[in-house]
């Protein structure tokens, strides 16, 4: 990490392998955290790049099917590749570990977002990533 601290331009990146990253609008991914809140389901691990995207990180082969809904774009397997923060203009919205343990948060499944997802781009009409 000495290294990212000293040059404010170097990305950190990790292949898919072990979750599915799933890009929406920034306006599209601020809409389904809000809704995910509201019916008390767990938030899917989201980060954002500047208030350009959001990505949300689902179960590793569960994300595909989102696809078919115009504005979302899916980063699968070893062949996905995904920027995280400390990287410039990454942040995690809401982080992959839980604040209260020592230990991952457990990934949803792309269908248990998926509610929220279509509700958000019905509101926003399918705003492109």
């Amino acid at each position: 990490m000495a290294e990212l601290e000293g040059d404010a331009e170097v990305e950190l990146s990790t292949t898919c392998s072990a979750f599915d990253a799933v890009t929406v609008s920034y306006a599209v991914g601020v809409d389904m955290l809000v809704l995910l809140g509201r019916r008390d389901l767990d938030l899917a691990p989201c980060l954002t790049d500047g208030h350009d995207q959001a990505v949300f990180l689902v179960r590793a082969g569960t994300g595909e099917p989102l696809t078919a809904m115009a504005g979302v774009s899916v980063e699968s397997g070893p062949g996905g590749r995904l920027v995280l923060p400390p990287s410039p203009r990454r942040r995690w919205d809401t982080p992959p570990w839980s604040t209260r343990a020592e230990e991952p948060s457990a990934l949803p499944a792309g269908t248990e977002i998926e509610p929220c997802l279509r509700a958000a781009l019905r509101l926003f009409g399918g705003s492109s990533p």
